[in-house]
């Protein structure tokens, strides 16, 4: 099967490091090299709120439908 460069199979992982109830949304790289993704979401960590926005902020990010 020919996939685009950078292109992974379905189901993936990223390493993500969420930090909740930020001043706003956004991604950032790690500190250093090998350092989980760095994730802030405006909302809470209560009932998935912030899992949620993660998969969100992540697929907008990427470009990718949010299926989750």
């Amino acid at each position: 099967m020919n996939r685009a460069p950078g292109a992974v199979e379905s189901g993936g992982m990223i390493a993500v490091r969420v930090t909740p109830r930020a001043s706003r949304a956004r991604l950032g790289p790690g500190r250093a090299t090998g350092d989980p993704l760095l994730a802030y979401v405006t909302v809470p960590p209560e009932g998935g709120k912030a899992n949620i926005a993660v998969q969100k902020l992540l697929a907008a990010h990427l470009g990718v439908e949010n299926r989750g």
